[in-house]
């Protein structure tokens, strides 16, 4: 119902039929939706795309599809740093920069290693293959920025057959319903 039930995403209110398109969110977010029950609407869905699940020295870059080496872009990645990233998503993999230490700092896809200026672009992951990256204990360099193209599937379409009659009673009393969700992982929303 425009202007009376709400859904608080960052602070920012949504109602009517504008939604949160786009909304990057950190773990920890909350959003909140608030109904006071009047005129009853079709409702709304909103889906939270995870693309990365990080651990060790990398980085997801500001809450969207990116992941980077731990410094990038300000600074080169360190001697001697690790990490683990395992798709939450399936995707192809679009390289937005890669320089590594030639043949010594290694980016590990799908059991193929990519180093130097030679980063896995086009590579499709599927959810739950996992990234490796390791740097040796001599020299640094740029580092690198790997962004997700999610691969997207189609809603599936349902019939339903057209109702019959319905009599719906006027509401007598005014009830108003919140509710909150915490994130627990980073994530972007599709409304």
């Amino acid at each position: 119902e425009s202007g009376f039930d709400t859904l608080a995403v960052l602070g920012v209110r949504y109602n009517g039929t504008a939604g949160p398109q786009g909304v990057a969110l950190a773990v920890g977010e909350i959003l909140s939706w608030s109904s006071d029950q009047d005129i009853p609407a079709t409702g709304w869905k909103l889906c939270l795309e995870a693309f990365w699940e990080v651990h060790g020295d990398c980085s997801i870059a500001g809450g969207d599809s990116c992941v980077t080496s731990a410094g990038y872009p300000l600074s080169n990645y360190g001697n001697g740093q690790s990490c683990r990233i395992t798709a939450l998503s399936a995707g192809t993999i679009d390289v937005q920069s890669f320089e590594t230490e030639s043949g010594f700092d290694t980016l590990t896809v799908l059991g193929v290693r990519y180093n130097g200026t030679a980063g896995p672009q086009g590579v499709a992951l599927a959810v739950g293959d996992q990234i490796s990256w390791a740097s040796d204990r001599t020299f640094t360099a740029e580092g690198w920025k790997l962004c997700l193209e999610a691969t997207t599937t189609p809603e599936p379409t349902t019939t339903t057959p057209a109702p019959t009659t319905t009599t719906t009673p006027a509401p007598t009393t005014t009830t108003v319903t919140t509710t909150s969700v915490t994130t627990t992982t980073a994530a972007t929303m599709r409304f």
